[in-house]
């Protein structure tokens, strides 16, 4: 998964429902800081078989790529770690494999795979972002291919990891990349390669209008659609939103601001890389009862956030949605001009 940053660190309200993003800027991992922890319930079906997240305009210098993870539903096919044998330990089948795992012949276990487009920080097949006019919304596509081992091969975690994490699984991923393709209206968004990896491409979508339309990754003759929804906001709401995120408030009851969480080296992060995968209901939900409706998802403590007024409310999905998705929360925070307008203290992050 993304890493960089403590592993890019959680989402607020999800973990990466993923194991291997393509991404380095960043991990998106669990959710975590002051309480906000979860496990994420519904997680991917097997991965072996057919059903089988500076100052003002920084540059963001895409950070070492992290080896590749072995994808949790080859974990869960395959059992758990056997207890170390007492049998003499064989010789690793590369340098630094795991210890007391029987040789095997990877490239040939590669070649036997299936090869799937995926994609890799989404897994509901839809994107939701917005556009004012004004300020720039944007959403990151991880898209790739993972291959798929046949439902005969049964191999414990330790074996997955030394094939999924092998220089010819790598080999050949880079060489089934190089086939993949992702399209979008032209007329919605703009689509750019942000950085590529052996595992897939990850393209960066920047909002020119509201409207939906059906995006097309595709890999060969597989094709995976994702649906863009952009909704229509205002800079208004954005601005709204803003204030409600880094003020607390004392009426009609005492809630504090978003900031003095999320924007701390440990907040949780909340920006679309993502959440753009969840519908502003399920995500208002998140914020003020703690339930994302739109998967059923509940965080791990209270999170009931409360609005001044109606405008706040409206506002704060429209402000989240315009955070850069390469930025951490507190990376945001940089941008920020002046926090004292807003009753922070910079030092206090």
């Amino acid at each position: 998964m993304i890493k960089g940053k403590s592993s890019r660190r959680k989402v607020a309200g999800h973990i990466c429902l993923v194991s291997m993003s393509i991404w380095s800027v960043g991990a998106v991992t669990g959710c975590g800081n002051t309480g906000l922890k979860g496990k994420k319930a519904n997680s991917d079906t097997n991965a072996q078989s057919e059903n089988a997240s500076p100052a003002p305009g920084p540059a963001v210098t895409p950070r070492p790529l992290p080896a590749p993870s072995v994808p949790p539903e080859a974990v869960a096919k395959n059992g758990p770690t056997p207890a170390p044998q007492s049998a003499p330990k064989p010789p690793p089948v590369f340098p630094n494999s795991p210890p007391n795992v029987p040789t095997l012949d990877i490239p040939a276990l590669v070649g036997q795979m299936t090869w799937r487009p995926r994609y890799f920080n989404n897994k509901t097949n839809k994107i939701f972002t917005g556009y004012d006019g004004t300020n720039k919304f944007r959403v990151l596509i991880e898209f790739g291919v993972i291959g798929i081992l046949p439902a005969t091969v049964i191999l414990n975690p330790l074996q997955l990891q030394m094939v999924y994490t092998s220089p010819a699984y790598l080999a050949a991923s880079t060489e089934r990349v190089s086939k993949i393709k992702f399209t979008a209206d032209p007329t919605l968004v703009t689509t750019t390669v942000f950085q590529t990896a052996p595992q897939g491409i990850v393209y960066e979508l920047t909002s020119l209008k509201a409207g939906t339309a059906t995006a097309t990754g595709t890999f060969e003759s597989a094709s995976a659609p994702l649906e863009i929804q952009v909704a229509a906001y205002t800079p208004e709401q954005v601005a709204a939103g803003k204030r409600r995120y880094l003020n607390s408030i004392t009426t009609p009851e005492a809630s504090p601001a978003c900031a003095s969480c999320h924007i701390t080296p440990d907040g949780p992060n909340h920006s679309p890389y993502l959440m753009s995968q969840f519908s502003e209901t399920g995500l208002l939900g998140s914020v003020e009862t703690g339930l994302n409706s739109d998967d059923g998802y509940r965080l791990g403590i209270p999170h009931m956030m409360k609005f001044t007024d109606a405008t706040e409310r409206a506002g704060i999905i429209p402000y989240l949605r315009s955070l850069d998705p390469k930025l951490l929360p507190e990376e945001q925070s940089k941008t920020f001009t002046d926090l004292s307008e807003f009753g922070l203290r910079s030092s206090s992050f």
